[in-house]
């Protein structure tokens, strides 16, 4: 309808700026794709989570006192990428959003389909990434700031890469920040339990 609304008016608007942004990024200068596909190689949940495993064997055998915190740290890191990780991977399976690649649209769902095609939400590298640079801003608050940047750079390759929708990447986004929330209340628990034993 030209003069009335139509059913686009009340969607919600994340999902207009799926549509919108998708659209801007297809314009990517060529330098900057390649750019964002090393970032999203390099952070790729096979990548990340053994060298966040090899860190943690590292920090345990290597004992210098100005490497004291580096074994907490990426050991809570390793956890909450792996937590997310898994999260996402099984929402990913159940939800079965169409990526923007297949440019079959930001509302195509085939539940269930087990293709990588309809495996665009969540996003599992942001997941991933939001789990680490989350726990590293909270145990080093200090370089915060930093890790928070470094995460919405993997954020932006996985969109200009066309391989997540931006609801997509909040989605992770928000599953790494779950799992660090939910992580900490379990270790705060159990530390609580240990200090009065």
């Amino acid at each position: 309808m030209a003069d009335g609304l139509s059913f686009s008016h009340f969607r919600p608007s994340i999902y207009f700026l799926d549509q919108e942004l998708a659209a801007w990024v297809e314009t990517s200068p060529r330098y900057l794709v390649e750019v964002e596909r090393l970032i999203s190689a390099a952070t790729d949940p096979i990548v990340m989570i053994p060298l966040l495993a090899i860190a943690c064997l590292f920090f345990a055998v290597i004992r210098l006192p100005w490497l004291i915190l580096g074994f907490p740290i990426t050991v809570w890191a390793l956890v909450n990428a792996t937590l997310a990780t898994a999260i996402s991977l099984l929402l990913k399976l159940t939800v079965g959003r169409a990526r923007p690649e297949t440019a079959l649209g930001h509302l195509s769902f085939h539940p269930l389909s087990f293709q990588d095609a309809f495996q665009s939400m969540p996003s599992a590298q942001l997941a991933l990434a939001s789990g680490v640079v989350m726990s590293f801003a909270i145990l080093t608050p200090r370089y915060k700031q930093l890790f928070i940047a470094g995460g919405l750079i993997v954020c932006g390759s996985r969109i200009i890469l066309a391989e997540h929708w931006l609801s997509d990447t909040m989605l992770g986004w928000a599953i790494g920040c779950g799992s660090v929330y939910l992580t900490a209340l379990v270790f705060k628990a159990r530390n609580a339990d240990w200090q009065g034993r």
